[in-house]
C-alpha cells in the first residue's frame, strides 16, 4: 500500500500486542477500530488513485484589483461557472479593463487504482515530457491557446501556470456596443499509462462551463440621447429666429 495499513498489518499488529493492552479489552478494541478505519481509509484513496485535477483558478483584474476565481479547488474562492464578471461601460476613459493575469492548475496521475475514462490501463504517470495546453473562449469564439508552463513538481502531482510573471488577456478585446457574453476556458493535459509492454500517452480534457460579463453602447446610451436632445432645441432655435 501507498499510505495507511493493509489487512495484514492490522492482524499482525493484533497479535503482537503487549500484556498490558491484551489485558484491557477496551483499549484493545479501540485500536483494532482505529487501525481498521485507517485501512479502508487507505484502500479507498488507492481505488480511485489514477488520474485527476486538484485544482483549476483564474487571476482576472478587473480594474479595482485581482479576483480569483476557481473551477475546482481553490477554497473559498467563487465558482467560475455561473460567475458574473459584472458590467463595463466601453465609453468610459480609461477604458475599463477586465484581463486574465493568470491561470494555475494542478493535476495529477498514480499507479494502480481505476482506469481513467477513456484510458486501457491504470498504470499511470506524469512525467517532464507531460504537457497541459490552455484554451479560452469567449462565446464559441476562441481567443487565446496558451502552453502552460510546469511551475512545480511535487510527488506524483504537478502545478501549472501561463508564465511565471503573468500574461495581460484582455477579455474585452474587439467588443464594442451592448451585449452579454459567455466566457470559457478548457484545459487538455496529457499523462503516461504502461501498457505492460509499452509507454501510452493519454490526453484527458477539462472543461469549465460559462462565466459571464456585459457591456454597454459606446458612446453610452445617456450621451447619445443627450446628443439628440440638444440637437433638437438647436433645430427648434433656429426655425423659431427664421
Amino acid at each position: 500500500m501507498r499510505n495507511g495499513f493493509t489487512f495484514s498489518q492490522v492482524e499482525k499488529l493484533n497479535k503482537t500486542n503487549s500484556n498490558p493492552i491484551q489485558g484491557n479489552k477496551p483499549m484493545k478494541k479501540a485500536i483494532n477500530s482505529i487501525l481498521i478505519a485507517l485501512g479502508l481509509a487507505a484502500i479507498t484513496t488507492e481505488s480511485f488513485a489514477d488520474i485527476g485535477i486538484v485544482e483549476t483558478s483564474a487571476a482576472v483584474n478587473n480594474g479595482t484589483g485581482t479576483l480569483y476565481v476557481s473551477g475546482i479547488g481553490g477554497g473559498a474562492n467563487p465558482r467560475w461557472s455561473g460567475y458574473n464578471f459584472g458590467t463595463f461601460d466601453l465609453s468610459q476613459t480609461p477604458a475599463p479593463t477586465l484581463n486574465l493575469t493568470n491561470f494555475y492548475f494542478e493535476n495529477y496521475a498514480y499507479n494502480g487504482g481505476s482506469v481513467p475514462a477513456g484510458g486501457q490501463y491504470n498504470n499511470n504517470w506524469l512525467d517532464g515530457g507531460s504537457t497541459a495546453t490552455f484554451k479560452l473562449y469567449r462565446d464559441s469564439t476562441l481567443i487565446n491557446t496558451t502552453t502552460m508552463r510546469n511551475s512545480k513538481t511535487t510527488g506524483n502531482n504537478k502545478n501549472w501556470d501561463l508564465a511565471a510573471s503573468g500574461v495581460t488577456i484582455n477579455l474585452l478585446n474587439g467588443l464594442s456596443g451592448n451585449g452579454t457574453y459567455n466566457l470559457s476556458y478548457t484545459i487538455d493535459w496529457t499523462y503516461n499509462q504502461w501498457s505492460g509492454s509499452a509507454n501510452v500517452v493519454g490526453t484527458t480534457q477539462y472543461n469549465s462551463g460559462n462565466a459571464t460579463f456585459s457591456t454597454i453602447p459606446e458612446p453610452s446610451s445617456s450621451l447619445l440621447m443627450g446628443l439628440g436632445l440638444a440637437g433638437l432645441v438647436a433645430l427648434r432655435l433656429s426655425r423659431h429666429r427664421a
